[in-house]
């Protein structure tokens, strides 16, 4: 009878192992799922990076492109400003945040976040300001462009 208690002692504490096993691995997983909805935003539809150029110089010049944000060049004292169209095309309102990095994000000047209707169109503008204390040269930088779900 000792033998069978003993046997019986141990499954009952290798059945509590595994379960306490168990507890730990689903807790790890829980703990893994959090973090990840933590340091990802859900409501992001779209991110979009667009190249923003200045050249600053004595005399100011025109550049046209589709593809960047190019103000070209530009005399000290002057401003220049780009227009972005941008749509909603989704069946809900989006909030859209923007955000400027690089060398030039100081010359910029811009909404930092605009909503909009389902369906809804606007044309957002960026400008520039070129001071006096600003050194001669090319600027480069980034204009991203985030969509999100409106809450």
């Amino acid at each position: 009878m000792l033998k069978g208690q003993r046997v019986k002692i141990k499954r009952q504490v290798k059945k509590q192992n595994n379960f306490f096993l168990l507890v730990i691995l689903l807790c790890i997983i829980a703990l893994i799922l959090f973090l990840i909805s933590f340091f990802t935003d859900a409501s992001v539809l779209e991110k979009r990076e667009i190249d923003v150029k200045i050249e600053i110089a004595n005399q100011t010049g025109i550049k046209i492109e589709n593809e960047s944000l190019d103000f070209g060049r530009i005399a000290y004292g002057s401003s220049a400003q780009k227009t972005l169209t941008l749509s909603n095309n989704h069946d809900f309102p989006i909030m859209v945040e923007f955000e400027a990095k690089g060398e030039l994000k100081d010359f910029l000047i811009y909404e930092r976040r605009i909503y909009f209707e389902p369906k809804e169109t606007k044309q957002v503008g960026v400008s520039t300001i070129v001071f006096n204390e600003e050194h001669y040269g090319n600027y480069n930088g980034k204009f991203i462009i985030t969509f999100k779900k409106a809450n």
